[in-house]
């Protein structure tokens, strides 16, 4: 029987009922040098991040991007079922920044973002989990606090939580169960890699990244 270690926190157990922790797939800080581009940071864990679409860098201890055009980082963490969490520093214009979920390429992913504002389309300000297939983002979810919306304030930090496990996603933010995104989908479903998503504002957003880690 394996045992994984006792301790509070635990996220699963074994085929004995014997509850194990979470290891730490990957994890960044952001703690380096202004300027220095993510691809070229070495993360706290983790073998490093790809910059697949513009570039994010280095800034005051912050992930963050100058580009108006949409940005991804990731960074694999060898295993699909996992709880992805960070902290995302929302920033102005419409704050459509945050993280990618069981990414394969650039036309192919996840995401959980936020948004600052309600649009005449129906997307409502709140954090919205949106599917990415052949380059198009599907609207599947958004974040609502009972019936009404969930407002966001720019230069607010959010806690973000998302758990995956086989079709099934469960979303929080800041720990408020009343504010939960549940969805289940096979798209993706076996997608390793996971990271840090802007959607290239003009002005420039200025969202921040604090913290990101994957454990498994």
């Amino acid at each position: 029987m394996l045992h994984r270690g006792l301790i509070s926190g635990t996220i699963g157990a074994d085929s004995g009922g014997v509850p194990y922790a979470a290891s730490t797939l990957l994890h960044d800080t952001f703690t380096d040098d202004d300027g220095v581009d993510l691809d070229d940071h070495t993360m706290n864990t983790g073998d490093g991040w790809t910059n697949h679409t513009s570039t994010f860098e280095i800034l005051s201890n912050y992930a963050v991007t100058t580009a108006v055009t949409k940005t991804i980082a990731t960074a694999d963490a060898g295993a699909s079922d996992v709880t992805l969490t960070g902290d995302l520093v929302v920033g102005a214009n419409e704050g459509q920044a945050g993280f990618v979920l069981r990414f394969t390429s650039t036309s192919a992913y996840w995401i959980i973002r936020s948004r600052n504002q309600t649009s005449s389309g129906g997307r409502h300000e709140g954090f919205h989990l949106y599917e990415n297939v052949g380059g198009t983002s599907q609207f599947d979810q958004y974040i609502r606090a009972s019936t009404s919306t969930f407002t966001l304030t720019t230069g607010q930090s959010y806690a973000i939580e998302a758990i995956m496990s086989g079709n099934d996603f469960t979303i929080t933010i800041d720990g408020d169960t009343t504010n939960t995104i549940t969805h289940s989908s096979a798209v993706n479903n076996t997608a390793t890699r996971f990271g840090l998503y802007e959607n290239g504002d003009s002005p420039v957003d200025s969202s921040q990244w604090d913290t990101f880690k994957v454990t498994g």
